[in-house]
């Protein structure tokens, strides 16, 4: 018998159905089907929209705050698992996965120091071409680029691939940091999680800097430096809003490093005192020098990649070039390959020599600009930090002979001048000062550390650039000096606010016809072009002079003759940045914008106002932003 649709179910007095017992067996088996995971899977898909409708209102401190602990931990790792990876290069490579290596490579045959960096080049070269596409391994340069215009977005895939190169980089010896790609994968793992969350340009900004914190305080061990960090030189400011949260991120990453790796400074050192306040001028000396030989690194890193470009080579072959200059090296100064902890470590407690301090001050800073700029590696912290201990160890040295009585011990000196040397290459004083404190824990250097950081930072910003960072991106044609409003400016382009409002005119148009268009139109211009629609120029009501209205003259002068060339011309495709510069030249508020100089035919008009009232509004919301009450766009 065929069971009807209303089988298994029976109708109450007041017609409501009721569940039978055979339809209530069905139900419970179905619910038998129910797993545990589902219900999990249930519940975590619940809790991640509740998370994005609350990142989606924008600046919600909630969802910032979660997302910055997500974002401490999973850099906290990531900083793990990139330190394991480069140890374990480094131990295929050499024999040793220590840090301070020196031992063992003095220890090797001279072709086992010189095959594995050139190998590391060539599979470094390798991944480049296929993986990044020839472009350069990320760096810290990549991370400001994204928080000033590219609305803190920081591409993973390429962060991820970046990681693998440096870590091949560092594993077989090049002579860089490994600060700098992690901050860069930190931001890129950063990135994703505001993707994620849907956050607008203020949070997602405000979430890069959390990854670059966490980053850096796992990397050091140094959780205030981390913060600072991320506020003074990636962020650029110090903005309300974003305070706690890159507090949140910086002390979870450093709590996963201290679990797994411990709680132990980078470098242990004697307990320093300032001996005499007479050692001050001494240090503000100190100081100065320490901005020439950063002056020297980034000018040494300028002129090496000039010399790679102009050598008849591909541009694959610079990191095996690099990596065979690192392994030659390796044979003589073993010091000089990797980060250079060890080598570090002996200059702040005495254990070289005067010449010894020179040669290798001198040999990082060729040794590193070579590899920077030949794409063996990006980092610059861990240079700047060796460069500096050197310096400051040989200054002390000469210090301490000559007025003996009232020079601290030469380890000082190496701490100040480490202090130094990487404030002016990183262009942070402040975050310098508090890496170097955290590095060394030691109160006593504090006033010297302060004097000597900032004398270098006022004379290289002064003779040189702000920062490396601000020279690498100078490079690519952006001056982060300026406002991110203007930095703005230049990433929208004309087309985005032109208006497409306008009368073209023909070339042979009569002045009657021409008098009559120019009394009818909103912004008294007229765009003239040819038979082909191609732009000649520009009629305004202000070139219509006091005899061109009489009318025995209207049949006899034709648009042609009144229309205005205008030197450089403003294409769609141009940013707003360029455009406003070029309306600063006109007399008229308004111009014609064309799709390109070859065809110069006319797409729209761009208003003086409606660039302003863009960059106003682009200015009112890097105010709001810095005060924390930016409000999202809906």
């Amino acid at each position: 018998m065929r069971r009807s649709k209303t089988s298994g179910r029976r109708k109450s007095a007041g017609g409501v159905p009721k569940l039978s017992a055979i339809a209530f067996t069905d139900v419970w088996g179905d619910c038998g089907h129910f797993k545990m995971q589902g219900w999990l899977d249930y519940r975590a898909a619940r809790a991640a929209d509740w998370v994005r409708q609350i990142g989606d209102r924008g600046t919600d401190p909630v969802a910032t705050g979660i997302a910055a602990a997500v974002i401490g931990v999973v850099v906290g790792y990531a900083s793990l698992v990139f330190r394991i990876g480069v140890e374990s290069i480094q131990f295929l490579s050499y024999g040793t996965a220590a840090e301070d290596m020196v031992d063992q490579l003095r220890a090797l045959p001279w072709y086992l120091k010189v095959f594995p960096p050139v190998i590391g080049g060539g599979l470094v070269a390798l991944m480049l071409r296929s993986l990044l596409r020839g472009q350069p391994a990320g760096s810290v340069a990549d991370v400001m680029e994204a928080n000033m215009v590219g609305a803190g977005k920081v591409p993973v895939k390429g962060a991820l691939y970046s990681a693998m190169v440096s870590i091949t980089a560092l594993g077989s010896g090049s002579s860089v940091g490994r600060e700098g790609p992690m901050i860069h994968l930190g931001g890129a793992l950063a990135s994703a999680v505001s993707g994620w969350l849907r956050a607008p340009p203020a949070t997602a900004r405000t979430l890069l800097g959390c990854g670059v914190a966490a980053a850096i305080a796992a990397s050091f061990n140094a959780p205030i430096a981390g913060v600072f960090f991320a506020l003074e030189v990636v962020l650029g400011s110090y903005a309300i809003a974003s305070f706690a949260p890159i507090v949140i991120a910086g002390v979870l990453g450093t709590i996963v490093t201290r679990i797994h790796v411990g709680d132990f400074p980078a470098f242990n050192i004697p307990d320093y005192s300032i001996a005499s306040f007479l050692e001050v001028p001494a240090f503000l000396l100190l100081g100065g020098l320490s901005a020439f030989v950063a002056i020297a690194f980034m000018r040494s890193v300028v002129v090496a990649e000039d010399i790679y470009k102009r050598m008849p080579l591909p541009r694959w072959a610079n990191p095996p070039i690099a990596g065979f200059a690192v392994g030659i090296t390796a044979v003589f100064l073993p010091e000089l390959l990797g980060v250079g902890y060890g080598a570090t470590s002996d200059a702040l407690t005495m254990q070289h020599s005067f010449l010894v301090l020179c040669v290798l001050l001198i040999g990082k800073v060729a040794l590193s600009a070579i590899c920077i700029a030949g794409r063996f590696g990006t980092g610059v912290f861990s240079v700047s930090l060796f460069l500096g201990a050197m310096l400051g160890g040989a200054f002390g040295m000469l210090a301490t002979q000559i007025f003996p009585s009232h020079a601290a011990a030469d380890g000082l000196y190496a701490v100040v001048g480490m202090a130094a040397v990487a404030g002016s290459v990183m262009g942070a004083p402040i975050s310098t000062i508090l890496i170097v404190f955290e590095l060394t824990g030691s109160y006593q250097v504090t006033l010297a550390l302060m004097g000597a950081t900032a004398v270098a930072s006022l004379v290289s910003s002064r003779l040189f650039d702000i920062s490396f960072f601000n020279l690498q991106l100078r490079r690519r044609g952006l001056a982060l000096t300026d406002s991110r409003a203007r930095l703005a400016l230049r990433q929208r382009t004309v087309d985005s606010v032109m208006e497409q409002d306008f009368i073209t005119v023909p070339a042979t148009t009569t002045l009657g016809r021409v008098r009559t268009l120019l009394d009818t139109q909103r912004r008294g211009m007229l765009v003239v072009v040819d038979e082909k629609d191609r732009f000649v120029g520009e009629i305004a009501m202000g070139d219509l002079t006091s005899d061109l209205y009489d009318t025995g003259l209207d049949t006899l002068v034709i648009a042609y003759d009144l229309a205005r060339p205008t030197g450089k011309v403003i294409v769609a495709k141009d940013n707003l940045a360029q455009a406003m510069t070029l309306m600063q030249g006109r007399d008229q508020d308004v111009a014609p914008v064309l799709n390109n100089v070859q065809d110069r035919n006319v797409v729209g008009v761009l208003h003086e106002t409606d660039v302003l009232v863009a960059f106003n509004r682009l200015l009112i919301e890097n105010e709001e932003e810095m005060r924390g009450t930016a409000v999202p766009k809906p």
